[in-house]
């Protein structure tokens, strides 16, 4: 099966919404997932969803070898986490759901190749609800560790998980 950056984007850009300035957020201002905290040089307010894009595209889906995955469902869940959690978060995440599977991989937080193709061998329905679920278990650890966002995200980071 081939996969499309342009397909996982599109769910992630819808998730992540427009231009905000939330102050309680931690990241600063935000445009479509885009934070002025790991972009200090970019006008965060004036982004189009072109230039959102090409940076989504570079910093994640290639960095992170999303498209190496052979399903798209997957590839959509990976692409959305990777833009709301850090690398090592992301990775482990995958790699505990790979585990759930079966598949007993080293546990290293690196989505290389042994993770590519350990994923790519699994059943894809089995792993893509295996990689929700430890989804949802990451940012209720999350939000058990910070409780002020318990109330603020808490909700929206499991509907994007289920999504």
């Amino acid at each position: 099966m081939t996969v499309n950056c342009l397909i996982s984007f599109e769910k992630t850009y819808k998730n992540e919404g427009g231009y905000i300035a939330d102050l309680g957020d931690g990241a600063g201002e935000t445009n479509g997932g885009i934070t002025k905290r790991t972009y200090p040089h970019l006008d965060i307010k004036s982004l189009t969803k072109d230039e959102i894009f090409e940076i989504y595209k570079r910093d994640f889906w290639d960095h992170y070898n999303i498209g190496s995955l052979n399903n798209q469902g997957l590839c959509d869940q990976v692409f959305d986490m990777s833009i709301n959690s850090a690398p090592l978060a992301l990775g482990m995440t995958l790699q505990l759901a790979i585990h759930a599977c079966g598949n007993n991989l080293t546990l290293d937080g690196i989505i290389g190749s042994a993770t590519i193709t350990a994923a790519n061998s699994l059943d894809p329905v089995l792993l893509l609800k295996q990689f929700r679920l430890e989804r949802i278990r990451f940012y209720t650890g999350l939000a058990n560790a910070n409780p002020d966002k318990r109330e603020k995200f808490l909700r929206s980071w499991n509907m994007r998980a289920l999504s």
